[in-house]
């Protein structure tokens, strides 16, 4: 007996294992049924797929799972007579190269200064973005970043990054905001979690696919939807106007009830707006 069982009648038990969906199961049903509202067993129906038809893999949506084994313990430094000896030495250099398979140990990290740290982040993007593989440069960064935060910290940022930089952050994104763009398309709030995201990908590749099909690579594809040029064109800074007026009709829309400019009961009033008093 189990728990989701619907039992018809009592005494000897028959269970009818059968696909509700095939012809076959009608016949089966009713005679079981007849006799377990007559007494002679109790009937129950399982349900239990037809092994002719072809399976097919049923997508399931959901999360990934990684599992990742570090050291836990905390290791205390005293970083502050390191702060002052690398304040004298500190040179940074844009061609210092940042080794991202290495085999650098946990305990041979060198702690960074605040002038290092405070600049940190804008040389670990200018980093991921001159690198030849972007996308590849961010995971093995993000999966181990203390690793490679010293060498990150010692190289500059590229005049051109920090000055796309400085101009996101006018138009696009200002301090305290993020914002996530795909193939130059920037996506709201809303539709960041994993099944948009995914969604987003999939439609995205579908049109990588349709551009791929006219005979481009996916590389020339994908620098074609996402060139600044493309989104410059769609997007539109002007705020909208409307025009109100009823030119075109010769004034035949638009209704006056009370016209301040004509009529007589409005001749004593002052034509400068700065007389007009208004009243809560």
């Amino acid at each position: 007996m189990l728990p989701f069982d619907r039992v018809l009648g009592s005494g000897e038990e028959a269970v009818l294992y059968a696909d509700i969906t095939k012809p076959d199961f009608e016949s089966f049903h009713k005679v079981l049924a007849k006799l377990a509202r007559n007494g002679e067993f109790s009937y129950r129906l399982r349900y239990r797929i037809s092994q002719r038809d072809d399976l097919e893999p049923l997508p399931v949506s959901g999360y990934g799972v990684e599992l990742q084994l570090k050291r836990t313990d905390y290791i205390v430094i005293d970083d502050r007579e390191a702060e002052e000896a690398n304040s004298g030495k500190l040179h940074k250099t844009s061609s210092t190269q940042v080794v991202l398979d290495g085999e650098e140990e946990v305990s041979d990290l060198k702690p960074l200064s605040s002038s290092e740290l405070s600049g940190l982040g804008l040389n670990a993007g200018s980093f991921i973005i001159e690198s030849n593989d972007p996308f590849q440069t961010l995971i093995k960064l993000t999966q181990d970043f203390p690793k490679f935060s010293t060498s990150v910290a010692a190289r500059n940022a590229s005049a051109s990054f920090i000055t796309e930089h400085h101009q996101n952050r006018e138009v696009a994104a200002p301090p305290g905001m993020n914002a996530l763009w795909m193939n130059g398309v920037q996506l709201t709030e809303r539709q960041i979690d994993p099944y948009t995201l995914v969604a987003n990908i999939r439609r995205e590749r579908a049109f990588i696919k349709g551009v791929t099909d006219l005979g481009l690579t996916t590389k020339e594809a994908i620098s074609l939807l996402g060139d600044r040029e493309v989104t410059m064109a769609k997007s539109d800074d002007e705020a909208p106007r409307f025009d109100w007026r009823d030119q075109l009709e010769d004034g035949r829309v638009i209704i006056w009830l009370n016209n301040i400019e004509k009529d007589k009961r409005y001749a004593g009033f002052s034509p400068s707006l700065s007389t007009v008093s208004v009243r809560r």
